[in-house]
């Protein structure tokens, strides 16, 4: 008896791509707090997290 998937692969795949999305706004979130105000790095880390938020 063949196995008939549930979802399909589109919906899948943008599952686990918004799973992905998700867990890089909270890595970043996390992260910002190893970076000194006002530095490059924190600020990078924002605007990234802004840009994985807003897709």
């Amino acid at each position: 008896m063949a196995v008939v998937p549930r979802y399909t692969a589109v919906l899948r795949r943008l599952h686990w791509g918004m799973f992905m999305l998700v867990l890089l706004a909270y890595l970043l979130i996390e992260l910002r707090g190893y970076a000194p105000r006002g530095s490059e790095l924190r600020t990078g880390l924002m605007r990234t997290h802004i840009l994985a938020v807003r897709r």
